[in-house]
């Protein structure tokens, strides 16, 4: 391997988490398992809500983005329906497979990606 190269093919053929996938992974499972802590979006449009979004607390001031408190609903939401709608322990098994497939170099990236949630989901489970 080249200095060069990329090490997204390592970090995959090893099952490996990159350092923002490892954030990602501790702050979705800190959500899922305190949900109640958070503020579920209000969806008056929907009639049925099999999918549940989080609020994003209002920022007063810049640093409050970088916070955990301002992040950690961001970065549940980015996250795959498919994913989001699974049981504590099936959600943390498929959400770290998903990371490892990503292999994520910057949170900037996942909420990229997040957002479109364009992956199927054949490919983890």
């Amino acid at each position: 391997m080249e200095w060069t190269d990329s090490c997204r093919p390592v970090f995959k053929s090893y099952n490996l988490l990159t350092a923002p996938c490892i954030y990602i992974y501790e702050i979705a499972k800190f959500v899922k398992s305190n949900f109640s802590i958070f503020e579920p979006k209000n969806n008056n449009k929907k009639r049925k809500v099999t999918h549940y979004q989080l609020q994003l607390p209002v920022p007063k001031i810049e640093l409050f983005r970088r916070s955990c408190v301002y992040m950690a609903p961001l970065i549940y939401n980015s996250i795959p329906n498919f994913i989001t709608d699974l049981p504590y322990g099936k959600f943390c098994k498929v959400l770290k497979k998903w990371l490892v497939s990503q292999s994520f170099y910057s949170l900037a990236e996942f909420l990229k990606k997040g957002s479109c949630q364009s992956y199927h989901y054949r490919n983890v489970l």
